[in-house]
């Protein structure tokens, strides 16, 4: 068989195995990307006017393990607060602010089914590192200010659901993080571009 012959029909994964059965084209490998909201929960400090909640944003990316319905990724995250509250007290008045700036980074890990109407459920597991950078600030008033800066860790571990219609998933997730001495819940909904298997 000439060269300029063969090569197209590599191409066409028409040639034929040893058995006789031809040799499927591959398809490429297809990642998912998206973004979504994110609401955490951390200790509440009544002084600094602070409710305990924490809103932000993540974004993802995910690709599927080669010739199955199994998936996995990574997400990262970025939240925070600001709170303030003040006293009035028989010398005069004080004020508190309380500033949260956290983020977390993550694996994603789940399987996803798939019909050919491109129609899909999945369901996945979700582990991360995350960190909130506190800083405190007390202004008395006799105008002296004082800071103090905490920096706390937290493991997350959570479960999502991956709706999928064409190429469309939306993926909800709920769990909760600790520092291994209290557990906080957290929940997220995203929204990713996802290629179509078939």
């Amino acid at each position: 068989m000439k060269p300029n012959t063969l090569l197209p029909l590599l191409a066409a994964g028409i040639i034929g195995c040893s058995n006789g059965n031809s040799i499927p084209p591959a398809s490429p490998e297809k990642f998912s990307a998206g973004a979504g909201y994110v609401h955490l929960t951390a200790p509440p400090d009544r002084v600094y006017g602070f409710d305990g909640q924490l809103r932000g944003g993540k974004t993802l990316v995910t690709i599927p393990w080669p010739n199955t319905d199994w998936y996995y990724g990574v997400e990262v995250m970025v939240y925070g607060n600001h709170a303030s509250n003040t006293q009035v007290t028989p010398k005069g008045t004080n004020e508190y602010t309380l500033h949260t700036l956290g983020s977390g980074v993550g694996f994603v890990g789940g399987y996803q089914y798939e019909n050919h109407e491109n129609l899909g459920v999945g369901i996945e597991s979700q582990l991360a590192l995350m960190q909130d950078d506190v800083t405190r600030e007390r202004t008395k008033n006799s105008g002296l200010t004082s800071f103090d800066n905490l920096l706390l860790v937290y493991g997350y571990t959570g479960f999502g659901v991956r709706l999928k219609a064409s190429s469309l998933c939306v993926i909800p997730s709920a769990g909760f993080r600790t520092d291994l001495t209290e557990a906080f819940p957290m929940g997220s909904v995203s929204i990713a571009y996802c290629p179509n298997k078939r």
